[in-house]
């Protein structure tokens, strides 16, 4: 009979030495997310507007469209002579309409006698911007020998350094522009162009007169 009972108390004994080694171990460590829930901080969107470190060194973050789909705005200092003498790409994007819109060729040709010492970036300007009645005024500076910035296209491989022009030259490259029909008429005004005072006075003596008849005409009618 004892060999018979001998199988049970053999499991007996295992099943306690289970449950003795379950009691001595310490709880096992719950799963990740279970019975350990710890409050996550969620982190920031990225901001919609880009900043001037999400691009390359010497490029610029694109221009934001403004709301109702309209294009970006030039600001007032593009309609200054301040923004002609500023870099050359930004004539290449975006003309320079506004300041020719709002001045005339004289007061064009001050604003190059009042600042000499840097190069004035032109790209183009209005068509017909070059009157006539500008032409005549035009003539009358041809021969001043006043320093004036000289005036260089943002596509002209030369750039005069340290060069001052004269007004008597800008006004030639002015009327120039008229006679072609384009502003400016070459890439620039210093080493490119090469003006003929003697053929030039010798045009307006022969479409000049015709012109001013024709003006105080129109004036008086």
């Amino acid at each position: 009979m004892k060999i018979q009972f001998l199988p049970v108390v053999l499991v007996l004994a295992a099943v306690l030495a289970m449950v003795l080694s379950a009691g001595c171990s310490g709880p096992s460590s719950p799963e990740p997310g279970v019975g350990n829930e710890t409050e996550l901080t969620p982190s920031p969107l990225p901001s919609a507007t880009p900043s001037s470190t999400d691009f390359p060194s010497g490029t610029e973050p694109p221009l934001t469209p403004p709301p109702s789909g309209k294009g970006p705005s030039l600001s007032a200092d593009t309609c200054s002579f301040e923004h002609l003498t500023g870099r050359t790409d930004t004539h290449l994007s975006t003309g320079d309409a506004c300041y020719f819109e709002t001045h005339t060729p004289i007061e064009f040709l001050d604003d190059l006698r009042t600042h000499p010492d840097e190069p004035v970036v032109v790209m183009d300007v209005p068509e017909g911007w070059i009157t006539p009645e500008d032409a005549g005024q035009l003539m009358q500076e041809i021969d001043s020998g006043e320093p004036a910035a000289p005036v260089v296209s943002p596509l002209s491989s030369y750039w005069p350094y340290n060069q001052t022009s004269t007004v008597g030259n800008e006004a030639l490259f002015l009327l120039e522009g008229y006679r072609t029909g384009r502003y400016p008429p070459d890439l620039c005004s210093l080493y490119y162009f090469k003006p003929n005072w003697t053929e030039v006075e010798m045009w307006w003596d022969a479409v000049g007169d015709g012109w001013t008849n024709s003006f105080i005409h129109n004036q008086k009618a």
